[in-house]
């Protein structure tokens, strides 16, 4: 077997981590992707500040990454991403291997975790979670080494630092505290004397501390700015204090609407189990061929595994739904570096077995470990997301059908989560006063509102509405001048006051639209929605994370009210039409169904 050795852990690692950054780069997104990503790539172009709880942490580090000279804006923040999830296999590594005192082991961990694909998923895109989880595996190989050595309190001091920046990044890292105590309480005996064990306290709860709050010190300063996405910022103290806790969105909620909470322990348990595949079966069958492992270091894979049920419990998310799944997921991908070195432990109770043979077992492990890296790097360029333009698409599929200098009224997070980047960072149609309904009235937003009064827009009353379509209708009232077009489906579509005539991805909002209105309408939403290229996305499960079923929905809704127009004015070939390319994106739609089979 090789000989194992400081030197020869940190190539083996390195070495790792660098064959994964290669090729999680290959794959990277050149374009923004659904989710959250659009609006950190915006925080981090724009040096700004994100949604609750801000990540000051990330967005210092990624606005770094927009300075490269090469690539696009999203595709230098992605590389972020998988550099920060590249290091993490390379920690996976050195942890499999400190484990084991086997390199092909160490090898095997950090692949199979390399190929997971949900960490496969969350590497080639901007997102907090690859940053988290490289902290996660740096503070979980910390604690091996203080479990495993002694005199190395100097490691308490990094992994507290480690620790505080991580509550800068994602706050779910808190739950390595309780590890950290227990590290203290197991190594009680071999504390330093007094004078040095206060000191060492003194930097470890001081490096935590300045961890946390120095990044936070970059939102005040960036909340002071006139940001061109004031989604919430903290001009004081206080602001910070409710950005940090996510007042707005409950401080235990994962998401803010009451319709997405709820759901059952079950559920969020298959879900977990899902997220975590293929790497658990291996933690557990290296469980059962190891019979020697002293317990204090099964101690962090079973906190990994707690905090994996613990989160499933306690999570107020509905999980039946594929977007809503995906959102919970990405949760699960801390667990999961926090339980991966221990995959290190199948290899090496396999190559237990051939311990009278060492040639033989270099020989299977390193066949093996190459069999699963090649295996893993196949299985990874299936989740490749480079040339995929849907989001982009999607935008310009929004704007083709609104005219110049209109105001664009939206609700739900496909429409508000994508069209800020492409305004404020590609300064696509700057003309369009873009108005996110839940900003004004439920998640109230001072900076944003003085925005939306700077371009001319009268909030008059509106934040004092209690539902999107009252403050729909109160902009239309403050507003009589301007033609209000409405994006989406949802609560800020339903008749009113004022109603939607709704023909494609828009609609317009009017007390009353007349017959020559609506045909006029009609005529320009056909002429847009029949151009070659409209509608061209990707409906594909695996890499569009439950968007895909939302972005289907959006056209397919948007096909299906030009066929109803049209049916509504006898014109049976165009409703039929219509009709026939909504089916295409929702197959299994009854209402569709019987629309067209209604159609002679």
């Amino acid at each position: 077997m090789p000989k194992v050795d400081l030197r020869s852990t940190l190539l083996t690692s390195a070495a790792l981590a660098l064959l994964f950054a290669v090729w999680y780069a290959r794959l990277t997104a050149t374009d923004v992707q659904f989710g959250d990503g659009p609006e950190l790539t915006l925080a981090a172009a724009t040096n700004g500040v994100a949604h609750p709880p801000g990540y000051p942490l990330w967005i210092v580090l990624a606005h770094a990454f927009t300075l490269l000279p090469f690539g696009t804006i999203p595709f230098r923040v992605g590389l972020f991403s998988a550099l920060c999830h590249a290091l993490t296999v390379g920690f996976v590594c050195a942890g499999g291997i400190l484990l084991t005192r086997n390199l092909f082991a160490g090898l095997f961990a950090g692949t199979v975790l390399g190929a997971t694909p949900l960490f496969v998923t969350w590497s080639l895109q901007p997102e907090v979670f690859p940053l988290n989880d490289l902290l996660t595996a740096a503070i979980t190989l910390c604690v091996l080494l203080l479990i495993t050595q002694t005199g190395r309190w100097w490691l308490f001091v990094v992994s507290c630092a480690l620790l505080g920046l991580g509550l800068a990044n994602q706050q779910t890292i808190v739950a390595f505290l309780p590890l950290l105590l227990y590290v203290l309480w197991y190594k009680r005996w071999e504390l330093p004397p007094r004078a040095q064990r206060f000191t060492i306290g003194l930097l470890a709860v001081a490096s935590l501390l300045l961890g946390f709050l120095v990044p936070y010190a970059h939102t005040l300063l960036a909340s002071q700015r006139a940001l061109p996405w004031p989604y919430q910022t903290a001009h004081n103290l206080g602001q910070l204090f409710a950005l940090i806790t996510r007042k707005e969105f409950g401080a235990g909620n994962l998401v803010p609407s009451a319709a997405l909470q709820g759901g059952t322990f079950a559920d969020r348990l298959r879900v977990t189990a899902v997220a975590l595949w293929p790497l658990w079966p291996v933690v557990v069958l290296g469980a059962i061929l190891t019979d020697n492992m002293k317990l204090r270091l099964w101690i962090p894979a079973i906190w990994g595994a707690a905090v994996a049920i613990a989160f499933a419990a306690v999570a107020n998310i509905n999980v039946q739904s594929d977007l809503l799944a995906s959102v919970f997921m990405r949760f699960m991908l801390q667990p999961l570096v926090m339980l991966a070195p221990w995959a290190a432990l199948a290899l090496s109770g396999c190559l237990r077995l051939l311990q009278k043979r060492p040639r033989l077992a270099s020989i299977a492990g390193g066949t093996l470990c190459a069999i699963v890296l090649v295996a893993g790097l196949a299985s990874a360029q299936t989740l490749s997301l480079r040339g995929r333009h849907d989001v982009r698409t999607f935008v310009n599929d929004v704007f083709a059908t609104v005219p110049h200098g209109a105001t664009l009224l939206v609700w739900d997070d496909l429409y508000f989560g994508t069209i800020p980047y492409f305004q404020n960072v590609e300064g696509l149609r700057p003309d369009v006063t873009f108005v996110v309904i839940p900003l004004l009235f439920h998640h109230a937003t001072p900076d944003y509102a003085a925005m939306l009064e700077q371009r001319g827009l009268a909030l008059d009353d509106v934040a004092d509405t209690t539902s999107g379509v009252d403050a729909r209708d109160a902009l239309a009232r403050a507003n009589p001048s301007r033609t209000l077009y409405v994006g989406g489906w949802g609560p800020i579509t339903d008749p009113a006051a004022y109603a939607v005539a709704k023909m494609g991805l828009t609609g317009v909002l009017s007390k009353h639209a007349s017959a020559p209105e609506l045909a006029a309408l009609y005529r320009r939403s056909a002429a847009v929605m029949s151009a070659p290229g409209y509608g061209e996305v990707t409906i594909d499960p695996a890499t569009t994370r439950g968007w895909g079923i939302a972005l289907a929905g959006q056209y397919g809704m948007a096909f299906f009210s030009m066929g109803n127009y049209a049916k509504s004015i006898g014109d049976k070939a165009a409703a039929h039409a219509w009709y026939t390319r909504a089916l295409h994106f929702m197959p299994d739609d009854p209402t569709i169904k019987s629309a067209l089979q209604s159609l002679p």
